[in-house]
């Protein structure tokens, strides 16, 4: 009966509605799976294995980031800065800028893109190897071994 009242909404409608589906079971799977997680018997080296690689190692990533950035508004806003007559405080300013109003936006985008690009990797390159399919067959839950 349901099936048939999406077949009548139309086929990119239904896609949709079945796509959506998916991800709410997914999510759900994924949330049943986080109390076990922080569970004291589990081992934690693979969790700040993965700390340690998505934080530390983004740090010069985002320094790098920053000291363009504020290269960037250095240049721009040195011209106003000298008709004003305040070019002596001018670092400072840049650097508060660059710090309090776009240095956690900057660093939000650089860290998901590249911590997003190193998980996207990395499940791709196991569902090329058929890595995923082993951990079904031997009895892992991908969800939780994976995603959680």
């Amino acid at each position: 009966m349901v099936i048939q009242a999406i077949a009548r909404l139309g086929s990119g409608t239904a896609d949709c509605l079945c796509g959506f589906g998916d991800f709410c079971q997914f999510s759900a799977r994924t949330i049943r799976w986080i109390p076990s997680y922080f569970s004291p018997s589990r081992d934690r080296a693979d969790l700040y294995r993965q700390c340690y690689a998505v934080g530390t190692r983004s740090v010069l990533v985002m320094m790098v980031t920053g000291l363009f950035v504020g290269a960037v508004l250095a240049v721009q806003d040195a011209p106003q800065f000298k008709a004003m007559g305040m070019i002596d405080s001018m670092g400072a300013i840049v650097n508060l800028s660059v710090l309090c109003e776009l240095g956690p936006i900057l660093a939000g985008i650089m860290l998901v893109g590249r911590v997003g690009g190193r998980f996207t990797a990395e499940l791709g390159t196991m569902r090329v190897t058929e890595q995923i399919e082993a951990l079904r067959v031997i009895g892992a839950d991908p969800i939780r071994t994976l995603v959680v």
